[in-house]
């Protein structure tokens, strides 16, 4: 069987992590497979407690880790977006916003809507 190479450029480290351990998944399977249950599981399960963690800080998480996360049923693949690092940035920064109570009210959706085009209500 012949081996595949892979461009690693681009990637990040964790991303390049996700991909050991899925190759260490494959190569255990091929060589052995009454091992490679209980060696997938373990590696499974630190991925999902990182994933994890990164979800309870709310930092965001890569493009691998949310799939993974979706399949290990942590998030639903509807909510895949509010888990991108962008999005969760923009979370942060509205929570520190209700902290420091910097909201504005507004009597209307007009007038919200005035306000978000810059207009002065």
């Amino acid at each position: 069987m012949g081996s595949s190479r892979i461009n690693l450029k681009g990637l990040s480290e964790e991303d390049i992590e996700l991909l050991k351990v899925f190759a260490e998944r494959l190569r255990i399977k091929r060589e052995k497979p009454a091992q490679a249950q209980l060696t997938t599981h373990q590696h499974e399960r630190k991925i999902i407690a990182t994933i994890t963690k990164k979800m309870d800080k709310r930092v965001g998480l890569s493009s691998q880790e949310r799939k993974i996360a979706i399949e290990a049923g942590l998030i639903q693949k509807d909510e895949e977006w509010f888990w991108t690092p962008e999005w969760q940035a923009k979370e942060k920064e509205a929570d520190e916003a209700i902290e420091k109570d910097e909201l504005v009210e507004f009597n209307s959706a007009e007038e919200a809507i005035k306000s978000l085009n810059g207009v002065k209500v």
